[in-house]
């Protein structure tokens, strides 16, 4: 039996545990990614959250009651929580579904391979800015 403790320490001893990169695109606007397979958190769930200027969205898919919170400026420019309305499927049943309906009925696939290749650039650059410790433009 492990503790949450030796669980860690194997985890840190054995490979690496936290990725975390910022990307600013052409436009200005910057996304801060942030990954790891143990953190050391106040917090220890699993969230995807996206900020901007005229709206944010959090989603925790396993912590109930917060499953999906949004918030949204209005023209007077106050603030007002919106609760989306989302369809209640697994997301990797959908991504069967679609990809046996690629390969079946020649659907085109949500994801383009030039998408692919783009974010793994994108991947590649995020090691080599931290191994060079130097930003990457490209």
């Amino acid at each position: 039996m492990y503790s949450s403790m030796q669980f860690y320490r194997e985890i840190i001893n054995h490979g690496e545990n936290v990725a975390e990169a910022m990307i600013t695109l052409e436009n200005g606007a910057c996304i801060h990614l942030k990954t790891s397979t143990v953190l050391c958190s106040v917090t220890q769930n699993t969230y995807v959250e996206i900020s901007g200027e005229k709206a944010g969205i959090r989603m925790e898919p396993h912590t109930p009651g917060k499953e999906l919170m949004m918030v949204e400026c209005t023209e007077e420019g106050y603030f007002r929580d919106v609760k989306p309305v989302i369809e209640d499927v697994s997301p990797y049943y959908g991504q069967v579904n679609h990809f046996v309906d690629c390969c079946l009925n020649g659907t085109e696939c949500i994801c383009k391979t030039d998408e692919a290749v783009a974010i793994m650039k994108i991947i590649d650059a995020i090691y080599k800015s931290a191994e060079i410790k130097e930003p990457i433009n490209f």
